[in-house]
């Protein structure tokens, strides 16, 4: 009468039989499954190994590249700046001479 549905005992004799592992030779009953290459995941070490040094060769000659030239800019800008000082310096002179003749 207090609308709760009354709960049935179970006894301890019920329980369910031990799990079976598969054998041996059901699992040699499985296909091997081939996926195409393009699905494949890199499957050895050696080659996962030779595409990272590949990666790492690259990168690493990029980088000299780029650090090359930022030096070249760099040296190529110093050079710049020392003739423009040079001129600086030489226009004094000129001017002192041009005032003494």
């Amino acid at each position: 009468s207090s609308g709760t549905p009354l709960l049935l005992p179970i006894s301890a004799s019920t329980s369910s039989p031990p799990l079976q592992l598969p054998s041996a030779s059901r699992k040699e009953d499985i296909p091997e499954v081939t996926l195409p290459p393009r699905k494949r995941l890199v499957s050895t070490d050696t080659e996962l190994g030779g595409y990272m040094r590949e990666f790492e060769t690259r990168v690493r000659q990029d980088t000299d590249e780029i650090n090359m030239r930022l030096d070249d800019e760099q040296t190529e800008r110093q050079l710049l700046a020392g003739r423009l000082n040079m001129l600086f310096r030489d226009r004094r002179a000129h001017a002192y001479t041009r005032h003494l003749m």
